[in-house]
């Protein structure tokens, strides 16, 4: 992701965490020579010393001690008075430097940085965390050209995010030479705030921010690192990172950790993007039809969508739309685009069909479960035949419902190979007992590059049956061409109304009570002309 700082572990906590940071140091080329990695220690001589040893050699490495500096915890835990508590810190700094700087024994082959920090800085009364600043500052004597870093940390965040920068501003007012050093802030989440506590605490003037990816850490975790970088990539400022993966990182994390990510986490979770409600799936849907014509390189600007996926390696067709009981029309239409190709589908089909999804999605959630973009177009391709009715290895057969001769759907394409539906209702509406006054209309549709693999090249073409002035049903066909995808067309909307059915043509023949099916071709083109007036 290009993080340049990287706390690596606490090096007093276990011979693991040792055995680690030794592994990182001496394995050639497995820290890059602009990456900083950082050792946690406590503000004990002893423990200081084992971390500038395990630290040595690395090419670039920041030392990071920190100290209680509220009442409670310097009185209670520490023991100590304020004067004691400052010594301590100086001394610490003093020591430090002696071993690392200069002609500190361990000086040379790595640069070095010296981090001090505040723990529970939420509870302390500024001036005396302003008196140890300045004493640990003396003692390490830092530069312009060689900075320290000073950091406070919200320990347990005990208070709205605008008091805690209201102190960081403070302090940083009081706390002098401030070109010598980086101030970051360490917040936590337990009032569920660590962000806005971050944002807020830059605003204020600090310019490091500690955290962990996804929130994680102790009780309600550490400040989300990767919602802090999106939130300023989304106001147009670059946070330093590569967020162009994070699914990727999002599965690394759930691995290693054993904590998956929630799926309403910003920016990472596998819900962010999306849009269940059809209101919502609606507004998605006609802003990514006008950002589609916006000029190239115009600023980002679609209903509901606070960036655009692909800034985090998202895929636009996949995670802005699910389907639920609450989902509308926009939903559906965008599943059939994004998965099937399918872009113009008429108003009163695609009403149509939503009934039908809108039956899945209710009895899923009775059972607990939720349908995917996968369900819908299998609904789809299963409610108009379109598969049955498409270009088989094996041959479609077809009766009409309460008929007993079967015709073959090769037969019937090749008999009635025209546009003109005229001809295609004469011939089929004596054959099904079609009304006299059955009407049917036809709309087509290409498929370009956008369609799935097996339709691409294919027309669509979408036929309604009228009768009486009522619509009676819709239909779905796919060819080649228009004149065979209307044929298929108007055969699906016949079955789905009920004048046919599909059959299986030995099967329907040993039920026929013996009696002999005749597998006659239709009316030749000739004799079609005969009964158009049907």
């Amino acid at each position: 992701m290009g993080f340049k700082e990287i706390e690596l572990a606490f090096v007093g906590a276990s011979k693991t965490d040792h055995d680690f940071v030794r592994y990182v140091v001496e394995t050639p080329s497995l820290v890059p020579d602009d990456v900083c990695i950082q050792v946690c220690s406590p503000c004990r001589k002893e423990a200081l010393l084992e971390t500038v040893k395990v630290l040595h050699g690395a090419k670039k490495a920041n030392i990071f001690t920190y100290i209680g500096c509220s009442n409670y915890l310097r009185e209670v835990v520490l023991g100590m008075t304020e004067d004691e508590w400052i010594e301590r810190a100086r001394s610490c700094a003093a020591y430090v430097r002696s071993l690392v700087k200069d002609t500190g024994l361990y000086a040379d082959g790595t640069e070095w940085t010296f981090s001090f920090g505040f723990e529970d800085f939420s509870n302390a009364e500024v001036e005396s965390v302003v008196r140890c600043a300045e004493a640990v500052k003396s003692a390490w004597k830092p530069t312009v050209d060689d900075k320290m870093v000073l950091g406070v940390a919200a320990s347990v965040e005990v208070s709205p995010p605008n008091v805690f920068a209201d102190r960081v501003e403070y302090l940083l007012k009081q706390i002098s030479d401030r070109e010598t050093y980086r101030f970051g802030v360490h917040p936590h989440n337990d009032r569920g705030c660590a962000v806005a506590a971050a944002e807020m605490a830059c605003l204020a003037g600090a310019d490091r921010v500690d955290g962990c990816l996804f929130g994680h850490g102790e009780r309600g975790g550490n400040v989300d690192i990767i919602v802090v970088a999106a939130n300023a990539m989304t106001l147009g400022f670059d946070p330093g990172v590569d967020l162009s993966r994070l699914d990727e990182v999002a599965k690394i994390y759930a691995d290693i950790t054993g904590i998956p990510v929630h799926p309403r986490t910003p920016y990472a979770g596998a819900f962010y993007f999306r849009a269940f409600s059809g209101f919502h799936q609606d507004a998605v849907s006609k802003g990514l039809k006008v950002r589609k014509l916006a000029a190239k390189g115009e600023s980002w600007k679609v209903p509901y969508l606070p960036l655009d996926p692909a800034d985090v390696g998202r895929d636009i067709g996949e995670c802005v739309v699910g389907i639920t009981s609450q989902s509308g029309k926009s939903g559906t239409a965008w599943v059939l685009r994004q998965n099937l190709g399918i872009c113009h589908i008429p108003c009163e089909l695609l009403r149509v069909f939503q009934n039908v999804v809108q039956q899945l999605a209710e009895q899923a959630e009775e059972e607990c479960k939720s349908i995917s973009a996968h369900d819908v177009c299998q609904a789809f391709c299963d409610l108009y035949h379109v598969k049955k009715l498409g270009k088989n290895a094996e041959p479609t057969f077809l009766m009409a419902t309460g008929g007993s001769e079967i015709l073959k759907l090769d037969g019937i394409l090749s008999t009635l190979d025209t546009n003109d539906l005229a001809e295609t209702h004469a011939v089929l509406a004596p054959l099904l007992n079609l009304p006299k006054q059955t009407e049917i209309s036809v709309q087509y549709e290409s498929l370009d590059g956008s369609a799935t693999k097996a339709l691409q090249g294919s027309t669509v073409a979408y036929a309604k049956l009228t009768a009486f002035d009522t619509v009676t049903g819709w239909g779905v066909g796919v060819g080649g061409r228009e004149a065979e995808a209307s044929i298929r067309a108007v055969l699906s909307a016949c079955i789905v109304t009920g004048h046919l059915q599909l059959c299986e043509r030995e099967a329907k023949a040993s039920t026929m009570s013996g009696r002999h099916i005749n597998h006659r071709p239709l009316p030749s083109r000739r004799k079609l002309q005969a009964v158009e007036t049907i």
